[in-house]
């Protein structure tokens, strides 16, 4: 089976595609049940049980400025985010975004939650710039 050392981004409108590089030690693929669990009057238990969804937390490691055009910037990776509109008009980028995954696995994704930017070392621009975010990905 094929590994890739990256993940890739894709906009909804296909205008933007951006390999992006995943830190091992960030990566944790999540399964979330949506169910509720209640005491019954009988002294049995009442559940609801609802889909489980497929989720990710990764720590994606980033330039501010990448040598490699095929590779995405902080800037890339702050507009994959930014994406916000669930209707979009006229060709322009929805808030679903094509992830296609380290064994070549496309999944429709949202980003969630916030957005920290960590800096590694003391360049803050430019190609030696490195920056870490940890992002969390919903797959639909």
């Amino acid at each position: 089976m094929t590994h890739y050392k990256y993940i890739v981004l894709t906009d909804s409108a296909a205008t933007k595609t951006k390999r992006f590089r995943v830190m091992w030690e960030g990566f944790k693929p999540t399964l979330d049940k949506a169910q509720s669990v209640n005491r019954a009057v009988n002294g049995g238990l009442d559940v609801s049980m609802g889909g489980i969804y497929e989720g990710y937390e990764m720590v994606i490691r980033v330039r501010h400025t990448e040598a490699d055009s095929n590779y995405g910037t902080l800037a890339d990776l702050e507009y994959f985010y930014r994406l916000n509109d669930p209707t979009p008009t006229s060709g322009s980028p929805s808030n679903l975004i094509t992830m296609t995954d380290h064994f070549g696995t496309t999944k429709y994704v949202y980003m969630l939650g916030q957005f920290p930017r960590l800096l590694m070392g003391c360049e803050i621009e430019g190609t030696e710039a490195w920056y870490m975010v940890p992002v969390q990905i919903q797959v639909t």
